[in-house]
């Protein structure tokens, strides 16, 4: 694996000519016009002034971790450099939350808690050793998806318990993926796999469900306040559907024809289609992202993006704007974390 190469997002280029600002605006005009030779263009300028880059063919993205597995060790990434943890050789990894200088990982059948070094100090092990195959920081600990169950960890040094003494319905008990998302109390707990996927809406602070059985086509969803944005429909007619917990409506919000994949996020959602990727907002307008490259997910509401071969861009989703200074000024905010 190549070496992970950090570049921040302060880079301002002078050129003689056009400004950069007037180059990014230029292109943008001629990709509405249809002229595909812009996008290589917006592709350079949202490298050189977004996020982080990540020079690794093998960079995994997660619902919360961009990362990347070495045999026995897990790689996690982020602005600030990376962080190495030991776990079992050949364990499945599905997923870490950092809380308080404290790591979480995902491994296969086993939580593992790390506290100040690379290997872990405990392990914790679920009922009728369950596989733990999502994890999700809250206010009150980590909640943990175990099997087709919800528990919550208070404490590094605590016991699980269940957030919903009740198992999650799955299309399929016995063939399936778990994801959580979260926002505030509210949790969504998706189960299934190969194109048919359960959503449940769970308040985590009443330890209620609020809905139960949205059917989905994908994992991804996003969580919005009381609404879950997820993908639905089917081969010619993909939709992302909302669907509001409190009133149980449904809404379509984006119909396409072709995708390859898909992550959503707080502002709107990102497509990878056979031309590329594109970024629209929930009423279904274009945000203006053209980029030939493949879309690897998304880590909290940052977008990923492999978009020169090797190298894979990590950009907080809500940046891209038609006015590069904008731009430029959003990603400033966000690197500073203000």
């Amino acid at each position: 694996m190549k070496k992970a190469i950090f570049v921040l997002s302060l880079i301002i280029l002078i050129s003689c000519g056009k400004s950069p600002e007037e180059k990014y605006q230029q292109a943008l005009e001629n990709f509405k016009a249809s002229k595909t030779d812009a996008v290589p263009v917006i592709e350079a300028s949202v490298m050189r002034h977004g996020g982080f880059i990540v020079d690794d063919d093998e960079i995994r993205s997660g619902s919360f971790s961009l990362y990347s597995v070495e045999g026995s060790k897990v790689l996690l990434y982020g602005s600030g450099g990376v962080e190495k943890y030991i776990v079992p050789e050949g364990a499945p990894f599905f997923g870490a939350v950092v809380s308080h200088g404290i790591c979480y990982i995902a491994a296969g059948k086993n939580l593992l808690i790390y506290n100040d070094s690379s290997t872990y100090d405990r392990v914790v092990t679920f009922p009728g050793k369950a596989e733990v195959s999502a994890l999700v920081s809250w206010k009150e600990g980590i909640l943990i998806l175990a099997g087709r169950k919800l528990y919550i960890l208070r404490s590094p040094l605590s016991k699980p318990e269940p957030v919903i003494e009740k198992a999650f319905a799955s299309p399929d008990k016995k063939t399936f993926r778990g994801f959580l998302t979260r926002s505030g109390n509210l949790v969504a707990v998706v189960l299934g796999y190969a194109g048919r996927y359960h959503i449940a809406l769970v308040d985590a602070a009443r330890q209620k469900i609020v809905a139960n059985k949205i059917s989905a086509t994908g994992g991804s969803c996003y969580i919005d306040g009381r609404r879950v944005y997820y993908v639905s429909g089917g081969a010619g007619a993909w939709k992302v559907t909302r669907f509001d917990g409190k009133t149980k409506v449904k809404k379509t919000v984006g119909s396409f024809k072709s995708i390859i994949n898909v992550s959503l996020f707080k502002s709107g959602f990102a497509l990878e289609t056979p031309k590329g990727v594109e970024l629209f907002d929930y009423k279904g307008a274009p945000v203006l992202f053209p980029a030939t490259g493949q879309l690897k997910g998304r880590t909290g509401d940052n977008l990923v993006v492999t978009i020169d071969k090797e190298k894979t861009i990590s950009v907080p989703f809500g940046v891209f704007r038609k006015d590069l200074v904008l731009f430029q000024r959003e990603i400033v905010r966000a690197s500073s974390g203000r």
